[in-house]
């Protein structure tokens, strides 16, 4: 997808948010310091891998109680994604950024 496309965007896949523009992907650590004011990675690697723990315990895709083998899994598994993956970053029209690890959405045709 090339920059500054114009999107889409919502909160919780249904409550929208409004128009921006897609300028790009950025790395997912460097999206968290932005989205949590915090500079301390550690502290962030952390809060990122517990959402998404809790997520995928409260989307059905892992059962309520996650053995304890298997939550070591998924925590490395998403330490390594925390410091090696990007997500878009989003300019909204009112000037506030979100990043495509926040919130939901599309390309406006």
């Amino acid at each position: 997808m090339s920059k500054d496309v114009r999107v889409q965007v919502w909160v919780n896949g249904d409550t929208p948010l409004g128009e921006g523009r897609l300028v790009g992907k950025v790395k997912l650590v460097e999206a968290y310091k932005d989205m949590y004011k915090e500079q301390d990675e550690a502290k962030l690697a952390e809060a990122y891998v517990t959402n998404t723990v809790r997520f995928f315990s409260h989307s059905g895709l892992l059962p309520k109680v996650v053995p304890s083998e298997l939550t070591k899994t998924i925590k490395r598994q998403q330490l390594m994604s925390f410091h090696n993956h990007y997500t878009p970053k989003i300019i909204m029209d009112d000037g506030s950024v979100v990043y495509g690890c926040q919130i939901w959405w599309k390309e406006i045709e």
